[in-house]
């Protein structure tokens, strides 16, 4: 049985896709992308430097965040520019470790899940009423005629000040996506590097916001299930 491909079910609400998705060079550092998310906690005491040294003008030292930068160094992704300095090897890398890598492993995600297709990095243009708007989503996919769309952040692991605020913006962007494109008929999906859960307590970190994604039917993978295999399954049974 054949079904409808995106570009089909984007027409259907006046939007299109215009983006382009540089597989060869997502699979060429795939291995890179999973170990980033295995290893988030110990990345994420050296992006604070790598993103802005103007404020943080070292970085958090210990055996782990030193493994991180051995492996990234190794890979010519960062460099050490004098002692206790680190910076991007390119601005390919940066943007890379910015946050592309997220998206790139969530769309090998989507794939492992047995979608029939998916993009990531995507532009989506569209024309509602004589009016033209555009919109950038993270990773598109879709498994018979039902679409997904993925908001992927990286940001800090830890819960802070303005870590509310920006799930909060995150889900609602999310959910729009959903109902512009897909009529509401769709399934939208935050993936944050963001722990979600307080293991020690046994509850939500943020527990208005879970039940606030939970109204909007947006599915919300943190940092606990970022790892690999762990998202697959995690996306894979974000479709039910």
């Amino acid at each position: 049985m054949s079904f409808k491909t995106i570009d089909d079910l984007l027409r259907m609400t006046g939007a299109r896709l215009s983006g382009k998705s540089d597989v060869p060079l997502a699979q060429s550092r795939i291995n890179h992308s999973k170990f980033l998310a295995n290893n988030y906690l110990h990345w994420d005491l050296i992006r604070p430097h790598l993103l802005h040294p103007e404020i943080h003008r070292t970085y958090k030292n210990d055996e782990n965040s030193e493994f991180v930068i051995q492996y990234l160094a190794s890979e010519g992704l960062i460099k050490n520019a004098k002692s206790g300095v680190l910076q991007f090897s390119s601005d390919t890398a940066k943007a890379y470790l910015s946050g592309q890598w997220l998206e790139e492993l969530v769309y090998f995600a989507y794939l492992e899940a047995g979608v029939e297709e998916a993009y990531f990095s995507q532009v989506i243009d569209w024309t509602l009423n004589g009016i033209n708007g555009r919109n950038e989503i993270d990773v598109i996919a879709r498994r018979g005629d039902t679409l997904s769309f993925t908001s992927c952040k990286a940001m800090n692991s830890g819960k802070n000040k303005g870590s509310m605020d920006k799930l909060r913006n995150y889900i609602t962007e999310t959910d729009y996506w959903n109902n512009h494109f897909a009529n509401n008929k769709g399934k939208a999906l935050l993936v944050a590097s963001t722990d979600m859960v307080d293991e020690y307590n046994s509850k939500h970190r943020y527990e208005q916001l879970t039940a606030r994604a939970q109204v909007l039917d947006v599915h919300i993978i943190g940092l606990e299930d970022i790892s690999w295999p762990n998202i697959v399954d995690r996306i894979d049974g974000h479709w039910d």
